[in-house]
Parts: structure tokens; C-alpha cells; sequence
């Protein structure tokens, strides 16, 4: 995902682990040793009424689980 994500945006992914994701966090539990990212669009004022979303950065983020399906294993 590290050189896809290089490829696509020219530059070094921020890698970083955050209190988000909870999804991750049940799966990780569950499956010792399972490595887990998550990814998404750009998401604005989330659990407000107020909550959008960037149309481009759904887009971007298709291109890239498109491509990390690609040279899946």
C-alpha cells in the first residue's frame, strides 16, 4: 500500500495510528498478527448534521484500492 500510495501522490504515506477505525481494532483483536489500515475519504464536521464528504477524495481513494487490488496477492 506504502508504494502504491508513493506512486499515486509522489510522496511518503503518513503512517500513523490514531483512536479511530474501530473496525481495525475488533479485527486485529481477533486475528493475532493481522496487519490492518484504514483508509477513506475526506470527511467533514463527522456526527454533526453538518457531516460531508469531498467528492475528489472518494475518487482518489478508489484509484488507490483499485490499484492495491491490482498487485494483490
Amino acid at each position: 500500500m506504502t508504494e502504491v500510495f508513493q506512486e499515486q501522490y509522489g510522496r511518503k504515506p503518513k503512517i500513523e495510528a490514531i483512536h479511530a477505525g474501530v473496525e481495525c481494532g475488533i479485527l486485529s483483536g481477533k486475528l493475532p498478527g493481522l496487519d490492518c489500515v484504514s483508509i477513506g475519504p475526506n470527511l467533514l464536521d463527522i456526527h454533526t448534521p453538518r457531516e460531508r464528504m469531498e467528492i475528489a477524495s472518494v475518487q482518489r481513494v478508489w484509484r488507490f484500492v483499485l490499484e492495491v487490488l491490482k498487485r494483490s496477492k
